[in-house]
């Protein structure tokens, strides 16, 4: 198994979330979500919380942005700015 940079990116791993499955109902392609997981680009505030309720829809369950974007992740600063 491959060690992901990110928390988004162990979040659906440690899930079973299928990349293809979560940019489809995040509304992105899965090469930005891609570049998202790996910590390359950033997510735009909407669009992380898009990537949130589209997890939290595909495991029916509530997802917090805690469990997808941690302090560590570089490429979440813009997030953490908008919850903190």
């Amino acid at each position: 198994m491959t060690t992901l940079a990110t928390k988004l990116g162990r979040f659906m791993t440690v899930n079973k979330l299928k990349p293809a499955k979560v940019a489809r109902e995040a509304g992105t392609s899965r090469q930005h979500l891609y570049r998202i997981r790996k910590g390359i680009t950033d997510p735009s505030f909407t669009l992380a919380m898009r990537i949130k309720d589209a997890c939290g829809r595909l495991l029916t369950r509530e997802v917090s942005i805690d469990e997808l974007f941690g302090p560590n992740d570089p490429q979440a600063l813009r997030v953490r700015d908008w919850w903190v």
